[in-house]
């Protein structure tokens, strides 16, 4: 399984310890647009920087690593096009650090890279010091305590998602369909040293937080 970290630019909670444990672990760091600087500040080499530069201080290139430029008025988001090139180098274990907070059309934005990396076979995060969001479809995760991000919650992405069984849990649930308007899945809590969700068909959002 290879694995890519794609550093945003906007990162609300941004855990150092956490990233560079994350770009340790990793064979691919992409950095979109302004995350450029974030990697400056951060030391960290990417391998690639893509982007229409809007975001940045200025168009300085800050690292001698590959830049492929967009331009500003385009159909996708630098992270579409940084998780295109993901998917195109046979990335499957891909998570963007940051993302989440700011401008809510961006997190929006976001979380359907999730939907998009899930609906191609790989498995696509969200991630920063605060909230890691993913989507799994007809399959299941582990959510271990130790993490310390021991709340989390599922919602399903579509109309309905089959099957829903969650184990370990404050509350747990066994093959339930559980439906997109309803908000029973929200707040639950992992008891156990790990609790596991799965879903037999359908897709779940499943967000861990730390409080």
């Amino acid at each position: 399984m290879k694995k890519c970290v794609i550093i945003l630019p906007y990162i609300e909670y941004l855990d150092k310890k956490q990233l560079h444990a994350m770009i340790d672990r990793t064979d691919m760091i992409i950095c979109a647009d302004g995350g450029q600087q974030v990697a400056k500040d951060n030391h960290i080499i990417p391998d690639v920087v893509i982007g229409d530069f809007d975001s940045s201080d200025n168009h300085e290139k800050l690292f001698s690593c590959e830049y492929i430029t967009y331009p500003v008025e385009k159909d996708i988001t630098d992270g579409e096009a940084c998780l295109n090139y993901a998917l195109d180098n046979h990335c499957t274990d891909i998570v963007f650090y940051g993302g989440m907070g700011g401008r809510f059309d961006h997190t929006l934005g976001a979380l359907s890279l999730l939907i998009q990396g899930s609906e191609s076979f790989a498995r696509v995060r969200l991630a920063d010091g605060k909230n890691i969001v993913e989507v799994i479809r007809n399959s299941s995760v582990t959510l271990h305590k130790r993490s310390n991000y021991s709340h989390f919650g599922v919602v399903p992405v579509y109309e309905t998602a089959r099957g829903v069984s969650i184990t370990g849990a404050k509350y747990n649930l066994s093959n339930y369909d559980m439906h997109k308007n309803k908000t029973l899945g929200i707040g639950n809590e992992i008891l156990d040293e790990s609790a596991t969700i799965s879903v037999r068909d359908g897709s779940l959002f499943v967000t861990r937080s730390k409080l």
